[in-house]
C-alpha cells in the first residue's frame, strides 16, 4: 500500500496509531482507490471520444453515458431544546444505521459542522465540472423542517453579506465558478428562479408573476381548476390546440420529454454583482415564516436554473480533405452547446403537531406534504418500471414532478442531499428521509451532451418570432389582451383604476427597494411599505370584480410566454448581445399582472 498509493493524513494516522486496525481496514479502502482510478479512465476514454464525435456535423448528442444519482447524507446540529440522539444514528462506510435497519450506501456523509467549502468541493464541484463540459446537471435537497436544506443550498439568512469562503452554501459557489469559468465572448450564462407555491409557479426575478408550464397534452385536472398549466400550442383566437400522435405530417404540437416554465425571466450573469443581485431576490421574494421548528421556514419548493450557452465553430465540419472552400464551408458552420444546472430546494415535510402552525401556514404545510408525497410516488414508478419507458408514471400529480422530470428520468446528472436531524425528538422523520434517500439511489439517467448545428437557426427563430409578434397584434384587436371598459365606465373612474395600478408599482418598488439594502420584513419601514402595497391590492380587486378591467386571455398569456422564449433563445444564439427590448407599455404590464389570481398571490 505505502509502495503504490499516495496515503492521506487520516491513514498515516491510523497506521502509526494501530497497524492492526489499519491491516484490516486499508485493504477495503485500497479496492476502492482502485475501483475509483478505473471509473476515472473510463471517464478519460469517454470524454476522449466526445471531443472525437464533437467534430461530426450529423451528431447531436454526444458521448451518452449511464449515471447513477448520488446520494450525500448531511446531519443538522443539535438545537437548544434538541434531545441527544446517543447513537441513535451511525455511519460506517457509507452506510447509515437507525433504529437497526440499514441504509445507504451514500455517496458521502456530511456531520453537522462540516464546512460550506468542503461540502461543496465533495458533492458539488464534480457536478459543476460536468455542466461545464456540457451535461445536464441537478441538486435537490430532500429532508425535514428546519434539518438544514437551505443552508446547504444557499446559506444561512442573508448569507451574501457574510464571508464567502465560510457562509455561503453551493448554489452561489457555483454560479461564482461558473463566471470565473466561462469566457463571455462565446458563451451565454443565464439564470431563472421560480417558487412553486399552493402547486403554482411564480417567477421570483419578476415579481412574482404567476407562470405557466408547457409539456406535451393538456392537464385536464389542473385545467379545470384554473392552474397556471397551458399547452404551448394555440391558434390565433387563443383556443386551445389538441395534440396529434408523433408521425403525424404538419403536426401543431411539438411531442417533448420533459415540462418547462414558459416565459421564466432570465437573468443574465456578467459577474459577482449579478450573483449577489440574484440570491438577494431569491431570499426576500421566496415565501418563508416561521414556526416552533425553524425561524425561517421555506413555505415553497424553489428551482433555480443555470442555462449555458456556447456558441462555436463546428472544427472540422468539413469533413477533412475538400480543398479551400470545403474549409471555408466547415469554417462557416457554428454549433451551439447548451446545458442546464438545476437547484432544488424542496420545501421540508412537517407535523403540524411539531411546528404548530395554524391557519394559512396549516394550509401550506399540507400542500408541501401533498407535493413531496407525489415526489414520493414518482420515485417509486421510477424503480418499478426497471428500464420500460412506456410505464407509467404519475408525472402530472403535482407541478413539483411536472418541473423535475428530466432531472429524474431525462438526460440529466442527478445528486440529491438528504439532511437529516440527530435528535431523539425526530426519529421516525429521520428514518423516512433515509428510505427516501435510498430509493433515490437507485435510480439512473443515460446523459449526453447536447450539441447541435445553428445555421439557418437564427432566421428561422426570427420568423417565428415576427409570426408570434402578428399573433399578439391580432389578439390585442379583438380585445383578449386584456383592456378597460371605456364604454360602460365614466373616464374619471378607469382614470383613477390607471392612477391605482400605477401607485401600486411604485409601491411595491419601494418594498423591494427597502429589502435589497437590507432591512428585515418585520421592521417597521418595511411593514409600512407593505401595508400600502396591500391595500392598493385591495382596492384594485374590488374594482377589477365591478366589471371594470377585462382579464387577458389565457390564450394571449401563452403567446406571450412563447414570444419571450423566442427572444431567451434568440439571444443564446449571439452570446453578448441582448434582445432588442420593447419599450415600456402601462397597458401591457396591466394586462401581465392584473389577474384575481396573481393579484392574491402576490
Amino acid at each position: 500500500v505505502l509502495r503504490n498509493e499516495a496515503l492521506c493524513t487520516g491513514c498515516r494516522s491510523l497506521l502509526a496509531w494501530s497497524p492492526h486496525v489499519a491491516g484490516s481496514l486499508l485493504p477495503r479502502a485500497c479496492d476502492q482507490i482502485y475501483a475509483l482510478r478505473r471509473t476515472r479512465a473510463r471517464v478519460g476514454d469517454k470524454r476522449e471520444w466526445a471531443t472525437a464525435e464533437q467534430n461530426k456535423t450529423t451528431t447531436k448528442t454526444i458521448s451518452p453515458r449511464e449515471y447513477t444519482m448520488q446520494p450525500c447524507l448531511t446531519f443538522a446540529p443539535l438545537g437548544r431544546d434538541d434531545e441527544a440522539s446517543n447513537g441513535l444514528i451511525t455511519v460506517y462506510t457509507g452506510v447509515a444505521r437507525a433504529a437497526g435497519v440499514s441504509y445507504g450506501p451514500f455517496h458521502g456523509v456530511f456531520p453537522g459542522p462540516t464546512p460550506q467549502a468542503e461540502f461543496y468541493h465533495r458533492a458539488v464541484k464534480p457536478l459543476v465540472q460536468s455542466f461545464l463540459s456540457g451535461l445536464n446537471c441537478t441538486m435537490f435537497a430532500y429532508g425535514q423542517t428546519s434539518s438544514g436544506k437551505t443552508h446547504t443550498l444557499f446559506g444561512p439568512p442573508k448569507f451574501f453579506d457574510m464571508d464567502p469562503v465560510l457562509h455561503w452554501g453551493a448554489c452561489p459557489r457555483a454560479l461564482m465558478q461558473m463566471v470565473n469559468s466561462t469566457d463571455r465572448q462565446t458563451c451565454d450564462l443565464r439564470v431563472s428562479a421560480v417558487e412553486i407555491y399552493f402547486d403554482d409557479v411564480f417567477d421570483l426575478l419578476n415579481k412574482r408573476a404567476a407562470i405557466p408550464i408547457t409539456g406535451f397534452g393538456k392537464n385536464v385536472k389542473s385545467a379545470s381548476v384554473g392552474r397556471a398549466f397551458m399547452q404551448e400550442q394555440r391558434d390565433v383566437d387563443g383556443k386551445w390546440i389538441p395534440p396529434y400522435l408523433n408521425g403525424k405530417k404538419n403536426s401543431a404540437v411539438v411531442i417533448t420529454d420533459s415540462f418547462e416554465t414558459q416565459g421564466a425571466f432570465e437573468w443574465k450573469i456578467e459577474g459577482v454583482e449579478d450573483v449577489l443581485r440574484i440570491m438577494q431576490i431569491v431570499e426576500s421574494t421566496r415565501s418563508a415564516k416561521s414556526h416552533a421548528m425553524n425561524e425561517r421556514s421555506s413555505r415553497s419548493h424553489c428551482i433555480l436554473t443555470v442555462i449555458l450557452s456556447s456558441n462555436h465553430a463546428a472544427a472540422g465540419a468539413c469533413g477533412g480533405g475538400g480543398g479551400a472552400s470545403a474549409a471555408s464551408a466547415g469554417a462557416s458552420k457554428r454549433q451551439l452547446t447548451q446545458s442546464k444546472f438545476l437547484f432544488v430546494d424542496l420545501a421540508g415535510s412537517e407535523r403540524i403537531t411539531k411546528t404548530e402552525v395554524v391557519n394559512v401556514a396549516a394550509a401550506e404545510a399540507k400542500n408541501i406534504n401533498t407535493s413531496l408525497s407525489a415526489l414520493g410516488r414518482t420515485i417509486q414508478m421510477l424503480r418499478k418500471r426497471k428500464g420500460d419507458k412506456d410505464a407509467y408514471v404519475p408525472w402530472r400529480d403535482s407541478a413539483l414532478t411536472m418541473l423535475m422530470k428530466q432531472s429524474l428520468s431525462g438526460n440529466c446528472r442527478t445528486a440529491l442531499v438528504v439532511t437529516v436531524n440527530e435528535s431523539n425528538d425526530h426519529a421516525a422523520e429521520s428514518q423516512s428521509t433515509l428510505r427516501f434517500g435510498v430509493n433515490c439511489g437507485s435510480l439512473k439517467n443515460e446523459v449526453a451532451r447536447d450539441v447541435r448545428e445553428t445555421d439557418g437557426e437564427l432566421d428561422m427563430l426570427r420568423g417565428l418570432l415576427h409570426e408570434v409578434n402578428l399573433s399578439l397584434a391580432h389578439m390585442q384587436a379583438k380585445g383578449m389582451h386584456g383592456e378597460l371598459m371605456l364604454e360602460q365606465f365614466p373616464r374619471p373612474t378607469c382614470q383613477g383604476f390607471v392612477d391605482n395600478f400605477r401607485k401600486l408599482r411604485e409601491a411595491e418598488a419601494d418594498v423591494a427597494a427597502a429589502l435589497a439594502r437590507g432591512e428585515p420584513k418585520t421592521s417597521e419601514h418595511v411593514k409600512e411599505l407593505q401595508f400600502v402595497a396591500d391595500n392598493l391590492k385591495g382596492i384594485l380587486l374590488r374594482q377589477i370584480t365591478t366589471g371594470i378591467w377585462r382579464e387577458p386571455k389565457p390564450g394571449y398569456m401563452a403567446k406571450c410566454g412563447e414570444k419571450a422564449d423566442l427572444e431567451s433563445s434568440i439571444a443564446r444564439l449571439v452570446p453578448g448581445k441582448e434582445p432588442s427590448a420593447a419599450p415600456p407599455d402601462l397597458m401591457a404590464e396591466m394586462s401581465a399582472r392584473l389577474t384575481i389570481r396573481s393579484l392574491v398571490a402576490g
